[in-house]
């Protein structure tokens, strides 16, 4: 009787949150949302997360963490193909107000018992 072949693939965090365009750039006089997709998984299903919080964080240094103070109130939406989507209004009149340079979006989702804190990517104010 053959072995049965196992294959291991390389280890992979349960939650996936990633900005929509890496270092896309937002000028600072105007207010929009950051937006970062949200996907994860329970049971072999996709998971909804939208029954949970999001915030989000804006970092100047690339190896900072962020504090208590630091996370700003985000919101929940889809997009076009239906992807969850994590948001938070950068500018003016947003959640932060970004001066120019590059900034480091972490995103903090909390759901059933679960505290799933990722840095997501980079932005750019001008």
């Amino acid at each position: 009787m053959a072995q049965p072949v196992i294959v291991i693939g390389q280890p992979t965090a349960k939650w996936e949150v990633a900005l929509v365009a890496s270092q896309q750039r937002f000028q600072a006089s105007s207010t929009e949302p950051v937006v970062a997709t949200v996907r994860s998984y329970s049971g072999g299903q996709p998971l909804d997360p939208t029954g949970g919080t999001v915030q989000m964080a804006f970092l100047a240094g690339m190896l900072d963490e962020p504090a208590s103070g630091d996370w700003k109130a985000g919101s929940w939406d889809t997009n076009e193909i239906g992807q969850f989507v994590a948001q938070c209004e950068i500018g003016p009149s947003g959640a932060i107000a970004l001066t120019a340079g590059t900034w480091w979006v972490w995103t903090k989702i909390v759901l059933s018992g679960s505290t799933v804190i990722r840095q997501a990517g980079s932005i750019v104010v001008v």
